[in-house]
């Protein structure tokens, strides 16, 4: 990992949005630099933390993927889901790129997991996602 990736990573975990920015100008970054011990992207970790405006921020680069899952299979949207992130989960519903039938490593997709945690393992989000015009198939 490069120095500039470190510190972007740590940025999305803190949600300091200014860095975020800062960092993703320079377009040499890799914005899908996933942790070596369980691939999780800076977008999982913004997600994951609940960090709402750098979830905004961050699909605004252009090579960033928004379905890169982690060793688990989770995606950043499973992960928002799961974690009861609401709000990111509204962001990332806005982005047609995002897959929402993508299953974890137990076959369970973001929604799925939401609307019947005790199926998919343990956790799960008290509220669930807000309602979208996306189905899934």
């Amino acid at each position: 990992m490069m120095k500039n990736e470190k510190q972007l990573w740590e940025a999305c975990t803190e949600g300091n949005l200014s860095l975020v920015k800062e960092l993703c100008r320079d377009r040499a970054i890799n914005v899908n630099w996933g942790d070596p011990e369980a691939h999780r992207t800076v977008l999982y970790r913004a997600c994951s933390h609940g960090k709402v405006a750098v979830v905004k921020e961050l699909p605004a680069h252009p090579k960033i993927d928004p379905n890169i899952p982690q060793k688990d299979h989770a995606t950043p949207l499973y992960i928002a889901c799961r974690d009861g992130h609401a709000e990111v989960v509204k962001v990332l519903l806005g982005d047609d790129r995002v897959d929402v039938n993508l299953p974890d490593r137990e076959k369970c997709t973001p929604i799925i997991h939401v609307m019947s945690a005790r199926s998919c393992g343990s956790g799960g989000a008290a509220s669930g996602p807000p309602q979208s015009g996306r189905q899934q198939s």
